[in-house]
């Protein structure tokens, strides 16, 4: 097999001689449901998502230098509502997540044990990594942090996990032990780090190499590893190979007397593809994803001083190459297909200007990429006026690529069939985004989203990406701050629920269509949030919605609020939020129930409009919080509302309290019959000082609410007749064209989720 004139050229580079080609798409056929809000308090950039072997989900991601925080994310209920996991011993809710030290790059990976580890990292103001353990998804938590092993280099950034634990003996790889826990850090050029227990690191390589761009993939037969990156005008992929039995690499970069050519070592890195001009801003990062065919594919996005040339293009190679190059033919992922433009590059579909792209294999010739897409033909760190004409007006977009494959299962030069597909439900983003890293601070440029977010897969095949959704334009009210950026990065994770997925089999899911409520599993309220304990008080088993006229009804239905008491003494927290949130247009409004000191009868009602505190670092101001006032006087744009709450002689999970929250239209933008609220979500918090007023140093010690509890998220309109079933753990579903399907949802009762990283420290 041969995909294209490759030669070998000066230095050992492999250079692809061969036009760019671009293939038809297919008629899309895939849709999504609707996103899950992972925090519904804290936000950050550049998202990380990873599931495990029993289907938990995990993400997480930095909360900025200046707190020195990173949060990290269990999902209990199949990555429908998340939790934090603390790193450290579980405090109460006067300091919810005490993460320190962190702020930085986060990543999550697994091993293929039994019970199955999860790692987790992240970054230190640039100075050291931090690296954590969990076997019982995120319940007990071991920590250590690495400032030795990483002294030969002045900072350190862009770290990212490759775990070697092949799940049989069918491995050529010399390592004697499972697993292999390797990390690669930046900035470039790269060094790798090798554990066996995921605390303990030693170095994995004697030198420096070609690397420390996107996230690396490792291949389970040999053990070798990969990473591609931007290389003055090339796109160029570096191969790591272990020698020995403790797991030290070779790399194809590497010249020293220790790697022998046997390996590899001094051949020089291979060239995937040109770049359409060197002067561009690099658009984060050269991913990699390798599938279960051994195939390996590489996504990037063009860098270029004309905005329209910014597509994104993928290239893939099989192992093993009939054609021998450079004296390698097996083993080798050294000849590459013609690169495929993946994006569109249409205005019309919103697609022109590309960021951030990122990828994810699956079956033998099938890969799903993804990126932001800008409908504008801007630069994307030029500012201009959001909503306003020929503004950027940002989206998350797939494309299912689906390869020939001979009859090895190696991909062959034949270009790919393509599924492209707007995946957000509207616009996530309207603001500039700026490349420079932390020179954004320098230059006043929206670095919110930071610089990258995620796809996976989940064990149907079904494709769950994460992303920052920063269409409420959030910004702190009074702000004067020059260099803080409006835009929450309100972290969201949507999942593929129709058409293909990347198990080559056809995925189903919960619609997006609209529904009056959602029911939630029971008993799920605990205290540690991960593995505690459940609080009846806190227990929500139902959310829906109303309207009436003018006046919107939220009713959020909870196991036994007679035991409040209880949740107070537990947490810490004297107070007690109950908030149904949701999005309509361009804004995040709420409706809450306030309980202090378990007094049902003094019950304080509000509803408004959602507000931040924003929080500074090296990457300048964001909102970092998102606060839902109290308060009753009208400031922060919230007013008192009416209510009530009731409860049954004898409260239960099948026989709960009912709390109902009456908001008028004129405060929460006004719905009528046919306005759509999106991502209805409600959640029990446990506070320990009311959130209107919530000041920067509260908000900096992490001095704000704890969710105990969860239900999310459904989309609603007015005029919907839809009827929810009192029967817990199903929900009913407004089919397309008003036909009525009655879908059982069995909610799993699990927890925790994956990966992250930054250009520098965020």
């Amino acid at each position: 097999m041969c995909l294209g004139s490759a030669t070998l050229v000066a230095g050992g580079v492999l250079s692809f001689q061969g036009g760019v080609t671009k293939a038809h798409a297919a008629p899309s056929t895939i849709t999504f449901g609707v996103p899950s809000v992972v925090d519904p308090i804290h936000t950050v950039g550049e998202p990380d998502i990873a599931i495990d072997r029993a289907g938990n989900v995990f993400t997480s991601g930095p909360a900025g230098s200046g707190e020195q925080r990173s949060l990290w994310w269990s999902s209990v209920d199949g990555g429908a509502t998340y939790r934090v996991i603390e790193p450290i011993a579980q405090a109460t809710a006067l300091a919810s997540e005490p993460n320190n030290p962190g702020g930085g790059d986060t990543d999550i990976a697994f091993d293929n044990q039994t019970p199955q580890n999860q790692y987790f990292n992240d970054l230190f103001a640039l100075t050291a990594l931090r690296v954590a353990k969990t076997s019982n998804e995120g319940a007990t938590v071991t920590q250590t942090l690495l400032p030795g092993v990483i002294s030969t280099k002045s900072e350190v950034d862009r770290q990212w996990y490759a775990v070697w634990d092949p799940g049989s003996t069918l491995t050529t790889s010399p390592v004697t032990t499972k697993p292999t826990i390797y990390i690669e850090y930046g900035p470039a050029p790269s060094k790798w780090l090798r554990s066996t227990d995921g605390q303990t690191f030693t170095t994995a390589t004697s030198t420096t190499h070609v690397g420390a761009d996107g996230y690396p993939s490792i291949d389970q037969i040999t053990g070798k590893v990969f990473e591609a990156t931007y290389s003055g005008s090339n796109i160029v992929l570096n191969i790591g190979t272990p020698y020995d039995t403790s797991g030290d690499l070779c790399f194809l970069d590497d010249t020293t007397t220790t790697c022998p050519a046997a390996y590899g070592a001094g051949s020089g890195v291979i060239n995937i593809a040109s770049v359409v001009n060197n002067s561009g801003e690099a658009a984060n990062f050269v991913v990699s994803s390798m599938d279960q065919g051994r195939n390996l594919y590489v996504e990037w996005v063009a860098r270029s001083t004309t905005p329209t040339q910014r597509q994104v293009f993928v290239s893939a190679a099989p192992a093993n190459n009939p054609t021998p190059v450079n004296g390698c033919s097996t083993n080798c992922w050294n000849n590459w297909t013609t690169p495929v433009q993946v994006s569109d590059g249409s205005s019309t579909t919103g697609d022109a200007v590309n960021i951030f792209p990122w990828i994810k294999a699956g079956y033998a010739g099938i890969a799903d990429g993804v990126w932001y897409g800008d409908q504008s033909t801007l630069d994307p760190s030029t500012t201009c006026t959001p909503g306003s004409s020929g503004c950027h007006v940002w989206n998350v977009f797939m494309n299912q690529l689906k390869f020939p494959l001979n009859t090895s299962g190696g991909v062959t030069g034949a270009a790919p069939t393509q599924n492209l597909v707007k995946v957000t439900p509207h616009p996530m983003d309207y603001y500039d985004v700026c490349l420079q890293g932390t020179g954004c601070v320098l230059v006043q440029g929206n670095r919110n989203l930071a610089d990258f977010f995620e796809i996976t897969r989940d064990q149907s095949g079904a494709a769950e990406i994460v992303y920052d959704d920063m269409s409420n334009g959030l910004i702190q009210v009074g702000s004067s701050n020059p260099a803080d950026h409006a835009g929450a990065p309100v972290v969201s994770v949507i999942r593929q629920n129709g058409g293909p997925g990347l198990n080559g089999i056809d995925v189903t899911g919960p619609t997006a269509a609209p529904i009056t409520g959602m029911n939630d599993a029971t008993g799920d309220a605990l205290y540690p949030v991960v593995g505690g304990t459940n609080l009846p008080a806190m227990d929500i088993t139902n959310n829906s919605l109303s309207l009436s006229g003018t006046t919107l009804t939220a009713t959020i239905k909870v196991a036994d609020l007679t035991q409040l008491a209880a949740v107070g003494t537990a947490t810490g927290g004297g107070i007690q939020a109950f908030v149904t949130r949701w999005q309509m247009g361009n804004t995040m409004y709420y409706a809450m129930a306030t309980i202090t000191a378990g007094q049902l009868a003094s019950t304080q009602f509000s509803g408004g409009a959602v507000h931040s505190v924003d929080l500074c670092s090296v990457s300048a101001c964001l909102p970092r919080m998102l606060t839902y006032s109290e308060d009753g006087n009208g400031i922060d744009g919230t007013n008192t509302q009416g209510g009530s709450v009731s409860c049954p002689a004898s409260p239960s999970a099948s026989n709960p309290c009912v709390i109902t929250i009456t908001v008028n239209g004129a405060d929460i933008g006004n719905p009528t019959s046919s306005s759509l609220l999106e991502e209805v979500g409600s959640y029990a918090l446990t506070e320990s000082h009311p959130q209107a007023g919530t000041t920067n140093v509260q908000a900096q010690a992490d001095n704000v609410p704890l969710e105990i509890d969860g239900v999310c998220c459904y989309n609603f309109v007015g005029n919907s007749t839809t009827v929810l079933p009192e029967t817990p753990l199903a929900v009913a579903l407004l089919g397309v064209g008003g036909a009525m399907l009655a879908v059982g949802i069995v909610r799993r009762r699990i927890a925790t989720r994956r990966h992250m990283h930054s250009e520098t420290a965020e």
